[in-house]
């Protein structure tokens, strides 16, 4: 879909220069932001979760490694 999306928005914008067109620009116009959100979507779909940071501190580490208050 998105290499779709990206051929269109290139086809669009040819047939601008050919044509000298309004139309054909105001079709990439709107297209372009179509295009970022698909991509964005698919991004943050494929995202890896961050880890969950522990609450616990430094209870967790061993006596060698505590930070002196």
């Amino acid at each position: 879909m998105r290499i779709a999306a990206l051929i269109f928005i290139i086809l669009a914008v040819g047939a601008n220069f050919y044509f000298n067109n309004l139309t054909s620009l105001v079709v990439a116009m709107f297209s372009f932001p179509v295009l970022v959100w698909v991509l964005l979507r698919r991004r943050r779909k494929t995202l890896p979760m961050p880890k969950q940071s522990s609450r616990r501190g430094a209870e967790e580490l061993p006596p060698n490694d505590r930070v002196a208050s």
